[in-house]
């Protein structure tokens, strides 16, 4: 435990040193990763825990430690290409590979277990991901054969209620009462679920080539677009959801970008390789195996992708890295990201500011340290502040929930010292894993991430 401890504050002071940096470029590092016992292909992070999706089981890996995260538990009776986690529940999208929607218990993470499934007449083109949840009701993208509705109210019986079948969906992203949808050659089209027994298509935009992937922030929808091997990530304004208008795109992304995630000011996209037709046989051939000295090299290699999206008018690639296989899945938290690799997953970390030295006067002028880290009851937090500031320090888990607001109000210039005794808003202690701590002093923010190991 101390040679895993002393690496992983090797690890964190260095990304505390680089993202203070104001000259250094953005860039992609790997934390660490593990195998898994099937083909991964999308993934869902909540706590300290990461469940894969490997077509044949779905896999959940402890991923406290991000530097050695393994394998805990796993279940062949729930079969995925696309899941959520709520709670202590796991909701797992099966079209395609036997055509049933499944959910799963997940509250001891080392036996999970197979909870209630329904049959779906569901054609599965297209290797659907997509699935999201809205109060008792799963919103399930089926490929060709649409968007199905099923009622979770008794985890036990899920029961169909309702289908939009006339559109192709592949990806699914719901903002209140929209849920968005990408499948295929379709582009992308919204839907007004308020009703769910009557969702009505408000509006749709076609995209050129084919599309498997979206995320919306504010008036902002992100869709990855694939099948030429260059790939791209398009900007489409849904201000107004009855006329979507495609306003931007992050162009040669290279692979076949599948999947995407929004954090902060940026687009994380997972890109799989991509093969020109001509070069087929070469990837029939290939011997995935990372032991494989023989393996042949995509035409383009897939791997993650970075686009700065902090103005969407002008997304702009900055950071590429190829990962040993094909990435179909992303999800991040803070500076971390998960990647679903075919074979493995993989955690990486984004460093780095982007700034360069000829705009260090927009650069932040501000700083936080912690200590220890990792830490085992509390930490010390420090911040130096150049001028009198109104700050908030807030604590989030690796979901994104707001655990605990450490300050809130005006602070003088100067070194100010606070600790966290690692309790949550209602003075519970919390449990062992990764957080974040966000800092924001007037419009400008800085995080660090955490860990409480126990």
């Amino acid at each position: 435990m101390k040679v895993k401890l002393g690496f992983i504050i090797l690890f964190c002071n260095f990304v505390i040193f680089f993202t203070s940096q104001s000259s250094i470029a953005d860039s992609i590092v790997r934390v660490g990763a593990c195998a898994t016992p099937g083909v991964t292909w999308n993934i869902f992070v909540k706590d300290t825990f990461t469940y894969v999706t490997d077509r044949s089981r779905t896999t959940i890996v402890n991923a406290s430690i991000p530097s050695n995260p393994w394998v805990v538990g796993a279940t062949s009776d729930v079969r995925a290409l696309g899941i959520i986690v709520n709670d202590t529940v796991a909701y797992a999208n099966s079209i395609g590979l036997i055509n049933r929607f499944e959910i799963a218990s997940v509250s001891d993470p080392t036996s999970p277990y197979r909870l209630g499934f329904c049959y779906l007449s569901a054609g599965g083109m297209g290797n659907p991901t997509g699935i999201v949840l809205k109060d008792t009701i799963i919103y399930l993208a089926t490929g060709n054969a649409g968007v199905m509705q099923i009622n979770v109210s008794d985890p036990s019986q899920p029961d169909t209620i309702k289908s939009y079948s006339s559109i192709t969906a592949i990806d699914l992203a719901l903002v209140d009462t929209l849920l968005y949808v990408v499948g295929g050659l379709e582009g992308l089209k919204i839907l007004n679920i308020a009703d769910p027994l009557n969702p009505i298509l408000l509006g749709s935009i076609p995209i050129p080539q084919a599309n498997r992937g979206v995320f919306v922030v504010d008036t902002f929808a992100y869709v990855t677009r694939y099948g030429d091997g260059y790939g791209a990530l398009i900007v489409v304004n849904v201000s107004n959801p009855t006329t979507p208008q495609i306003v931007a795109s992050a162009d040669n992304l290279k692979g076949d970008p599948c999947d995407v995630w929004i954090q902060s000011h940026y687009a994380y996209v997972a890109a799989e390789d991509f093969w020109f037709p001509g070069s087929l046989s070469k990837k029939h051939m290939r011997n995935t195996s990372s032991n494989n000295s023989f393996a042949q090299r995509a035409d383009e290699e897939g791997g993650l992708r970075i686009v700065d999206i902090s103005d969407p008018l002008n997304p702009t690639l900055i950071a590429s890295y190829d990962t040993p296989h094909d990435p179909r899945g992303v999800f991040a938290v803070d500076t971390l990201i998960f990647i679903a690799d075919q074979e493995s997953l993989q955690i990486l970390s984004h460093v780095g500011s982007g700034v360069e030295e000829d705009k260090k006067k927009n650069f932040i002028d501000f700083d936080i340290k912690v200590h220890p880290n990792p830490f085992l009851e509390s930490i010390t937090i420090k911040c130096s502040l150049p001028k009198p500031e109104n700050v908030t320090l807030d604590i989030f888990d690796i979901t994104g929930r707001c655990v605990r607001t450490i300050y809130y109000g005006h602070k003088e210039a100067g070194t100010h010292s606070v600790q966290w005794n690692a309790t949550n808003q209602e003075g519970f202690k919390v449990s062992s894993g990764i957080y974040i701590l966000r800092l924001r002093i007037g419009s400008e923010v800085l995080s660090r991430t955490v860990i409480l190991a126990k």
